[in-house]
């Protein structure tokens, strides 16, 4: 992996109570490694708050870009 910065674009559902699901990748950073972190990032993050539609929590399908700056520190 060279220096650089990277972004992968992770989509994912919140369900009406928050949680976070179906969490794939849209588009990769080019980097299997940085692709597999961004997916731990979203999967383990904590409860989201859902949307709301006429009063009522509901499903929502969300696209979060994740970005790295990869430096050389010799």
């Amino acid at each position: 992996m060279g220096e650089g910065q990277y972004r992968a674009d992770i989509q994912f559902v919140i369900d009406s109570r928050g949680k976070v699901t179906d969490v794939a990748i849209r588009k990769s950073s080019g980097n299997e490694i940085l692709d597999q972190y961004a997916l731990e990032i979203i999967t383990k993050s904590k409860n989201w708050v859902p949307a709301v539609q006429y009063g009522r929590f509901v499903k929502a399908y969300r696209i979060q870009p994740v970005s790295f700056e990869i430096a050389d520190f010799r």
